[in-house]
């Protein structure tokens, strides 16, 4: 069915902004979606709390623009230059569990960028990203626990499908801000990756199908190891503020099999997907 998108343009144009033709795009692949998956189970997911004092969304305000680069960076660092305490990001809870995901391990630029930060960075507190543990993730599907194999396989087929009609985009990683467990660039331009969102949401079967009330795109570089004060972090992140911003292009989602060991997050991939032309 989503070949039949080619011929929603004379729907979206009217619309009186990017970003408003974004949300129209973004609602009619809901649709489509949903005739897709049908047979896949719906289900509810909260928004779970990190630590004692925090929710996974943040910051809670959003941009103006969020396909406006230097205005997600702005609101992400101001929210960021507000914190009153910096928590423990493991001690939010963790089981195996399969995320939609976009690896950046071999995205030489996003390495760079994040050496070049982390340099800059608190000797204490922190455990840094290394390279090849750099992501963005996209969503969330479930616990490997509790997620049965016939809705994965359902899900795999509406994702891979998606994909094949998705050309590749650009996105750009700007420096530094973060949230009370990490330190993480700013990721812009949203749209595209909250179409990503709205998709694998509806094939793994959500019900909340609006990317912005969980969503906030970024990209970690170093994770909060204890509950401490702010001030170094924040200082740090002005401190490589200056630092360029740098440019990648998604080619592939992953789905993976995620878990912890010694402070950080590995993975085995299950499914990779190419998007059109990529």
């Amino acid at each position: 069915m989503l070949h039949d998108t080619g011929d929603i343009d004379p729907a979206v144009e009217p619309a009186d902004s990017d970003w408003s033709r974004a949300w129209v795009r973004l609602d009619i692949a809901t649709s489509v979606l949903r005739q897709q998956d049908a047979a896949v189970p719906r289900r509810q997911v909260g928004v779970y709390r990190m630590g004692t004092s925090y929710s996974s969304t943040f910051p809670v305000s959003l941009p103006t623009d969020p396909d406006d680069p230097a205005g997600v960076a702005r609101n992400d660092q101001a929210a960021f230059d507000q914190l009153d305490q910096m928590l423990c990001h493991w001690d939010r809870p963790h089981r195996r569990s399969y995320h939609w995901m976009v690896t950046l391990d071999d995205e030489p630029h996003a390495v760079e960028l994040s050496q070049q930060c982390q340099a800059v960075l608190p000797e204490d507190g922190l455990d840094l990203i290394p390279p090849e543990s750099l992501h963005l993730t996209v969503r969330r599907f479930g616990y490997v626990d509790e997620v049965p194999a016939g809705t994965l396989d359902t899900a795999v087929t509406a994702v891979s499908e998606y994909c094949r009609t998705t050309r590749p985009f650009h996105l750009r990683l700007f420096p530094l801000a973060g949230s009370p467990g990490a330190l993480r660039f700013s990721v812009a331009p949203w749209s595209p990756l909250l179409f990503l969102h709205r998709a694998v949401s509806e094939a793994s079967g959500y019900d909340d199908v609006d990317p912005l009330t969980l969503y906030r795109p970024h990209v970690g570089i170093a994770y909060s190891n204890r509950v401490q004060p702010p001030g170094p972090f924040i200082a740090a992140a002005h401190k490589a503020r200056p630092v360029p911003s740098t440019a990648i292009t998604v080619t592939e989602l992953r789905l993976v099999e995620l878990y912890r060991t010694d402070h950080q997050y590995r993975w085995h991939v299950l499914e990779r997907f190419s998007l059109a032309g990529a």
